[in-house]
């Protein structure tokens, strides 16, 4: 058993030594991916593209017209919650459409 007068310090120190050793790592850096929300998404009948229509909304910092180069974005069925991830090039029309090539 341990005397009174030495359990505080070594419960300090060990409180000290869990801090230091818990520190936690380095975050890794997000990248934030554009996604577009529509009421409809469907697949194209051409190639792998995608199309959502509908009051679509893009997420902060998406554009809203336009074509699009090629980048990750993301296509999601406000319906159903479906997403579909696109890495090619496309258009938007927002709010009426979003076009998307090389999706999976």
């Amino acid at each position: 058993m341990i005397p009174r007068a030495l359990s505080l310090p070594l419960i300090a120190a060990a409180a000290i030594g869990t801090a230091l050793f818990s520190v936690p790592a380095a975050s890794a850096t997000t990248t934030l991916v554009d996604t577009y929300t529509c009421d409809n998404v469907t697949k194209s009948d051409i190639g792998d593209g995608w199309a959502g229509w509908g009051n679509c909304v893009g997420s902060a910092g998406a554009p809203t017209s336009g074509p699009l180069p090629a980048a990750t974005r993301n296509l999601v069925n406000r319906t159903t919650s479906v997403t579909v991830v696109c890495t090619g090039d496309g258009e938007a029309v927002l709010p009426d459409l979003v076009a998307l090539n090389n999706c999976s």
